[in-house]
């Protein structure tokens, strides 16, 4: 088991190569710097030989040819992202994404999970020995923002781990799209809503995330849409949340109750709806 010289350890779940630096990324690099052990831990990352249909398609309408192991690229983007977040370690699960197990189109994957679809519970048997290897004080998963089913497996196997520490995300982009849209119905009662300034943290999160250079078109219209989409929506979720204005920030959903709320590192980074600091 590691102990990693007695710092707090933050360990950060992301369904997809992307989805933390896009959602949380500057809540990492935050803890990073304040002296956390941060983990980063990507679920669906495998490569899947000679892709066909939708598998297929989900690399070549991004101008990569049918032979690239898209997957392994995106892993390196994934690597360079890790650099500029600060994450003490990066890792990926190698499960298959949604298109490999048998999810026909887009539509498809944000319609729900198919009864068959069981990857939840490889996912959970995956994190279970994450948290064994590196108890951490604190587990960021998503909120499922977007219903996209990769991200629904994800909440479900954490939702297994029962005493696992979470912190729920606000899914990016899908929050920057519909900034109004709800959690999972999949997540515990009981949940307030803290943001984080990310107002010095910021910056890393947008290098972190040029660093998907596959994704920004698709996602983003490019390297500048996503630094205009992001700075935007921390500033916004700033505002929304009561912080002082010209500061950044990304939300959690945290238990009301529990040793979050009463983690002291944490509490120094964290502030109430009302713009008061826990």
């Amino acid at each position: 088991m590691a102990d990693h010289s007695k710092k707090p350890t933050a360990l950060f779940v992301s369904p997809h190569l992307d989805d933390v630096a896009f959602s949380c990324g500057a809540t990492l690099a935050l803890l990073a710097r304040s002296g956390w052990h941060t983990v980063l831990a990507t679920v669906f990352t495998r490569s899947v030989p000679d892709p066909t249909g939708f598998a297929l398609a989900c690399q070549t309408d991004k101008g990569l040819l049918p032979e690239v192991d898209y997957m392994a690229l995106r892993r390196e983007e994934d690597r360079e992202a890790a650099e500029h977040l600060g994450a003490g370690e990066r890792i990926w699960l190698d499960l298959p994404e949604a298109p490999h197990r048998g999810y026909e189109s887009a539509a498809a994957m944000f319609a729900g999970v198919p009864e068959e679809d069981e990857v939840w519970s490889e996912v959970a048997e995956n994190l279970r020995g994450l948290l064994e290897a590196h108890t951490p004080d604190v587990l960021f998963a998503p909120q499922a923002l977007g219903e996209h089913a990769d991200h629904l497996q994800v909440v479900r196997a954490v939702l297994e781990l029962a005493d696992a520490p979470a912190a729920w995300y606000r899914d990016a982009p899908y929050a920057t799209r519909n900034p109004k849209s709800l959690p999972s119905p999949l997540l515990p009662d009981g949940l307030s809503e803290v943001a984080v300034d990310v107002t010095e943290t910021l910056d890393a999160k947008l290098r972190a995330s040029a660093a998907y250079g596959t994704q920004l078109g698709f996602q983003f219209d490019g390297e500048g849409g996503m630094r205009e989409t992001l700075s935007g929506f921390a500033a916004s979720e700033a505002r929304r949340l009561g912080l002082p204005s010209g500061e950044a920030a990304e939300a959690l959903m945290l238990p009301e109750t529990g040793e979050l709320l009463e983690n002291d590192v944490l509490r120094k980074c964290l502030w109430l709806p009302s713009g008061r600091r826990l």
